[in-house]
């Protein structure tokens, strides 16, 4: 019998890291000045981060359908 609370909490999921993505793109969780050098990881943390949470959200939207 299909879940629509745990589809809804399995896109939400996948919208933060939508989020999460956009903004570690635009570099708005890192300050200005001296810790400009912090950019390309945080992109990077950011990426995996997204990835990590659009496999969770995923797997909750998947197991919704059962």
């Amino acid at each position: 019998m299909p879940n629509p609370q745990l589809k809804s909490k399995g896109l939400g999921i996948q919208f933060l890291g939508l989020l999460i993505l956009l903004g570690s793109t635009r570099g708005f969780f890192i300050f200005r000045g001296d810790l400009q050098f912090l950019y390309f990881p945080g992109l990077i943390a950011g990426v995996i981060l997204f990835a990590v949470l659009l496999f969770w959200g995923g797997s909750l939207v998947k197991r919704s359908k059962d």
